[in-house]
């Protein structure tokens, strides 16, 4: 109830930002900017011949650079440009300049986010690019309801952005993936195939008779239309590394000794700070985490049956227990919990001298089963001028 309670607090609080910013740049907000007649010779200058506004663009591209839109993303393409330079340049262009020069610039950047489509102003416009790559110019400017034609003499290109302007919905996109995984799939899952270092082995199963086939079963002995029959379950290989081997200069040896000394290039592991901790309901020892440690948040969390229980931190510094045997929560730590956000007031800083129970470190490696091994301990925390509201961290916790 509590953590479902902190979601929402939270989940408000980020919608009220958003609403906040693009209130303040005027996001979707539909707007028409006046135009200039490109057929008349003495035509009135644009605000891309007068100024540009390049530090506030600047500024968006290299965010931009950072995340990458997942627009651009169904396809790779070679110098990709900022989707974010393309859509000013176009406005630039198409905007007439006000009467004062030192105000091009801050005309184009006030409708930067705005709605252009719904008014129209833009689309009495033609933009052409004749060597439009992978289409950046083509979608901003489709974005901002210009006319785009484009050409590019690479066949790659065309088929980029035919398919990065084409209307399909969800439904059509995944029923297009089902359909080439299930022709591709059997015919390459033989080379992906593998047993799991921890010992776990895969099965292959004929479809047509359900039968599960034996150890000396080999794929690759099948023809591409015959694997079509047979599905494989169980461990598959994700990355695939050349290996470089020295051949033996002895004449007829033929060995070859491999460079590396070992196949394994690294290991990753996640460190979180854990707290031990006991329920007041329930009795139970657990941890409390200071964060989530997991390297896929998308997928199911697996827990061995080895590991101790635990408990995670949310952004109140409240948690709640799992309650002894079971996976429900602790209703009196929940409840502790939800009074615990609504009395805390002060900040948390870190101090120099440890607690009677400091905070210990938890190393979480790739899989899903979490270590018990722990370092040393670490300084403790001390919560502003009183002892906080929860006795949950009784022992954890102490007065200035």
């Amino acid at each position: 109830m509590a953590s479902r309670i902190g979601r929402s607090i939270e989940k408000s609080r980020a919608r009220w930002i958003a609403e906040e910013v693009a209130r303040a740049v005027n996001a979707g907000k539909p707007v028409a900017v006046e135009t200039v007649d490109f057929s008349d010779p003495n035509r009135p200058k644009t605000c891309l011949e007068v100024d540009f506004p390049i530090l506030p663009i600047n500024q968006i591209a290299v965010i931009e650079g950072n995340a990458g839109k997942p627009f651009y993303q169904m396809s790779k393409w070679w110098a990709r440009r900022r989707s974010s330079v393309f859509r000013s340049t176009l406005l630039a262009a198409a905007m007439k300049a006000p009467d004062d020069p030192s105000e091009a610039a801050k005309a184009v950047w006030d409708v930067y986010y705005c709605n252009h489509q719904k008014k129209g102003a833009l689309k009495h416009l033609k933009v052409a690019d004749i060597f439009m790559g992978g289409g950046t110019t083509l979608v901003e400017g489709s974005r901002l309801g210009f006319q785009m034609y484009g050409t590019d003499l690479n066949p790659v290109a065309w088929f980029v952005v035919k398919n990065e302007l084409a209307q399909v919905t969800k439904e059509e996109v995944e029923a297009l993936l089902a359909d080439v995984e299930a022709e591709v799939k059997p015919q390459i899952m033989p080379f992906y195939a593998c047993d799991c270092p921890r010992g776990h082995r895969g099965t292959w199963t004929q479809v047509s008779t359900g039968k599960a086939m034996g150890r000396d079963f080999d794929p690759l002995a099948l023809s591409l239309e015959e694997r079509k029959d047979y599905r494989y379950e169980g461990p598959e290989i994700i990355y695939v590394f050349w290996a470089k081997h020295g051949p033996c200069q002895v004449t007829g040896c033929g060995h070859r000794t491999p460079i590396m000394s070992s196949p394994v290039r690294a290991v990753k592991t996640i460190s979180v700070k854990a707290w031990p901790h006991k329920c007041p309901k329930c009795k139970g020892h657990y941890d409390i985490e200071e964060q989530d440690a997991r390297m896929a948040p998308g997928v199911s969390l697996v827990v061995a049956d080895t590991e101790e229980r635990f408990a995670v931190l949310d952004k109140w510094l409240a948690s709640t227990a799992p309650f002894a045997g079971t996976t429900r929560p602790c209703l009196r730590c929940a409840a502790r919990a939800s009074a615990r956000r609504s009395s805390y007031r002060s900040s948390c800083i870190r101090s120099g001298s440890p607690a009677r129970r400091g905070p210990t470190a938890r190393a979480s490696p790739t899989v899903a089963a979490r270590p018990t091994t722990r370092s040393p301990p670490r300084p403790g925390i001390v919560f502003g001028q009183r002892r906080c509201a929860s006795s949950r961290f009784e022992g954890l916790c102490r007065t200035r």
